[in-house]
């Protein structure tokens, strides 16, 4: 993946909905990158910063509708 064609589609420094928008991510097989995912764990509250490749945009978003 190259950050160019990645969207950030939804970001959060909750880590239930961190792991819980990962679970579902993962259950459509849609690829991500969580930014910020591990300065987090080091440093809370940093949001973390769910990108998207372009083309899967669409999905994530139906995906993740409840939390958006």
């Amino acid at each position: 993946m190259h950050e160019e064609e990645l969207k950030e589609v939804l970001s959060t420094s909750n880590p239930g909905e961190i792991a819980l928008i990962k679970s579902l991510l993962e259950a459509e097989n849609i690829p991500y990158l969580a930014q910020g995912e591990n300065f987090s764990a080091v440093r809370a509250p940093i949001p973390v910063r769910f990108m998207i490749p372009s083309e899967h945009i669409e999905r994530a978003r139906e995906v993740l509708a409840d939390l958006l």
